[in-house]
């Protein structure tokens, strides 16, 4: 739904994934197709691997995985309530962000040092967060920003944004009760580096 890509041509049919991260890549590729071997695309310097298994794509698209899905992506197939934290990481693994720094406050002369945090989701699809919005637990507040066109430069190049870009944002307190959601013990996957800053964060005071 993220960092994945679909083809449903009717002579040239596969999916994808692709990501910076070989071994986030090489974990997914061990439980989806073992046997698929994995490339390096040099124009970006990430890892990535593809399948042409029907029952598989039939399976994605099932789910509103489809092709040229940045903008009109959406879950067109209920997702069992068990699965809710996995998809949400997997989702902030591809296109989120989990971030902390020290923030200072300034009270009656006085001031006072806090650590933030946040935990965001970021899509051209506003109808997509919104369902990933209903699937993070009543209780952990979130708020679904409207970010607007944001230009931005890759490889040195700069690329006009065509579409606004939103952002599902979770913070301080909150944010530490998805990050405990999402990252329960016994979860299988999830992208090292971004595992590794959740457990800094929980060091924290």
């Amino acid at each position: 739904m993220t960092d994945g890509n679909v083809i449903t041509k009717k002579h040239h049919k596969h999916f994808s994934i692709s990501s910076a991260d070989l071994d986030w890549i090489e974990n997914i590729r061990d439980i989806v197709c073992p046997t698929a071997p994995i490339r390096k695309i040099k124009s970006t310097n990430n890892y990535a691997f593809s399948a042409s298994n029907q029952t598989m794509l039939d399976w994605l698209v099932s789910y509103g995985c489809v092709p040229n899905k940045s903008k009109i992506l959406q879950i067109t197939k209920d997702i069992p309530k068990e699965y809710y934290r996995d998809f949400v990481r997997g989702a902030i693994d591809g296109d989120g962000s989990i971030s902390h720094c020290r923030y200072s406050k300034n009270k009656k002369g006085k001031e006072y040092y806090y650590n933030k945090v946040t935990v965001y989701l970021c899509s051209a699809s506003l109808p997509f967060l919104q369902q990933v919005k209903d699937m993070i637990p009543e209780e952990i507040n979130s708020i679904l920003i409207d970010c607007g066109r944001t230009n931005s430069i890759i490889r040195g190049r700069e690329v006009k944004a065509t579409t606004n870009m939103y952002r599902l944002t979770i913070n301080d307190s909150n944010a530490r009760k998805v990050l405990d959601w999402l990252y329960y013990p016994e979860h299988n996957i999830s992208l090292n580096r971004k595992r590794i800053k959740v457990e800094e964060i929980r060091l924290l005071k």
